[in-house]
């Protein structure tokens, strides 16, 4: 399926778009934007800017829109950085979770949970591994009438490949999760929403819908796109001051 992409007109488009998806489910670049979010506070508060100031050179505008934008978008920088790093580390933070809340792990049912026809006595006879095709449609047998909403490789070496669904007639925000190893054609896992501890459910629920903007609606759907796009002019007037300060002009 990469591959067919890459040789399509629009190939670069979904490369850049696969590059930007790992970056920004990624561990390091989560903590990394949750430390420039603190930082930025820190060197805020001395001058406690909350307005643009008038008249002023073009370099102090750029200056004080940054520490403007900055200030008011912190909270919401906090909160993006903070639900990405918990996105990237799924399971440690539902163990961790666990934990604080003296709550007993569930563990996921096992293969063939459903009691779906299982293709791995087929699969291992012919030593072939599954193909992302026919992973989806094993994951489809064994969850009849669910929408698979998502599909990822959890790892290179294995490529167990997690399918996230939702059972049908469930809230959107109600997603399970089930393995398919392509090597054998077994279900390895099937976890039910329905059936999530309260560190499940704030993990693999709560958590990706604070962090898209959804919780509230569309009305956090809009807040977070603005916030979104704030964020950007900040990646635009910091190199500015940056290079102005360079240049002996700020």
């Amino acid at each position: 399926m990469g591959e067919r992409a890459s040789n399509a007109p629009a190939g670069r488009l979904v490369k850049l778009i696969q590059i930007a998806r790992r970056f920004h489910g990624n561990f390091v670049a989560g903590v990394g934007l949750l430390l420039l979010a603190c930082s930025g506070l820190i060197l805020w508060w001395p001058r406690r800017l909350f307005t643009l100031r008038f008249p002023a050179s073009a370099e102090r505008v750029n200056f004080d829109l940054h520490a403007t934008i900055g200030f008011y978008s912190s909270l919401f920088l906090v909160i993006f950085s903070g639900t990405a790093v918990v996105m990237s580390t799924t399971r440690p933070s539902i163990a961790l979770l666990n934990f604080i809340t003296h709550t007993q792990a569930v563990s996921p049912a096992g293969a063939n949970p459903t009691g779906a026809r299982s293709n791995h006595g087929r699969w291992a006879r012919l030593a072939v591994r599954l193909d992302l095709d026919q992973s989806l449609s094993q994951a489809a047998e064994a969850l009849p009438g669910a929408h698979i909403a998502e599909m990822r490789m959890l790892n290179d070496r294995d490529g167990v490949i997690e399918f996230a669904y939702r059972p049908a007639d469930a809230p959107a925000a109600q997603l399970g999760y089930l393995l398919v190893d392509p090597a054998t054609g077994r279900i390895q896992a099937l976890a039910d929403p329905s059936k999530f501890t309260l560190p499940e459910r704030i993990v693999r629920s709560w958590v990706p819908r604070i962090h898209q903007g959804e919780i509230f609606g569309r009305v956090s759907l809009w807040i977070a796109g603005f916030v979104s796009f704030m964020l950007a002019v900040l990646a635009v007037t910091g190199p500015a001051i940056w290079w102005l300060r360079r240049r002996g002009r700020v």
